[in-house]
């Protein structure tokens, strides 16, 4: 998938293994929450990959950063 079709999209949506990190860093805004997302490619190939999430919140809005 090329960069520009994922910019603006739903990041859960693309990568719905990364929810329950976005879960619960959205109930501790004041933290970073940081996991390890195992995924297993279609010719077998395993990867682990540390996500840290941030989020910001600005007036009633929240933003994050990967």
């Amino acid at each position: 998938m090329e960069i520009e079709a994922l910019s603006g999209r739903d990041i859960g949506a693309i990568m719905p293994e990364i929810s329950d990190l976005l879960d619960e860093a959205h109930r501790q805004p004041e933290k970073i929450t940081q996991g390890e997302i195992p995924l297993l490619r279609r010719d077998e190939l395993r990867r682990t990959f540390l996500v840290r999430v941030a989020i910001e919140r600005i007036g009633d809005q929240e933003t994050g950063l990967f």
